[in-house]
């Protein structure tokens, strides 16, 4: 007998950054290196929507195109029922005291599909940049 496979502890542990979101962009989990990256707890992101847990910039009046920018990926994925790559993008991250972090993402979002081929779920899977990007900045 083979053993079944406990797919929820699998992705919590997976060492990429990836975000399970419902169609609507709730969240419904996380993995562990993706609430470490964004310095977030689980108990506070589950069931809420996306930007209600990463919020745009204040100080940043420009974050708003990144919200924009993720909105728009999400309804080709929805539409076209395919994975959607995103450019490099600016998204500060809150820190736990309340400030703002500048963070560079490269961000790639996945549908899975549900029996009738509908698009059940949105895997996001980011990769934080922000060193890399700042290497860039220093060679020009």
């Amino acid at each position: 007998m083979v053993e079944r496979v406990d797919y929820q502890a699998l992705m919590r542990a997976a060492p990429d950054l990836y975000l399970i979101l419902s169609p609507d962009l709730k969240i419904l989990d996380a993995s562990d290196a993706y609430l470490k990256a964004t310095m977030v707890k689980r108990e506070a992101v589950i069931g809420r929507y996306v930007f209600d847990v990463f919020p745009n910039n204040p100080h940043d009046p420009g974050s708003a195109d990144t919200q924009g920018n993720f909105l728009r990926s999400a309804q080709i994925i929805l539409k076209y029922k395919t994975s959607h790559l995103m450019p490099i993008q600016r998204y500060d991250m809150r820190r736990p005291d309340g400030e703002f972090e500048a963070r560079y993402w490269s961000p790639l979002t996945f549908p899975i599909f549900d029996v009738a081929n509908n698009v059940k779920y949105l895997l996001h899977r980011a990769e934080d940049v922000t060193e890399l990007d700042k290497l860039l900045m220093l060679r020009t």
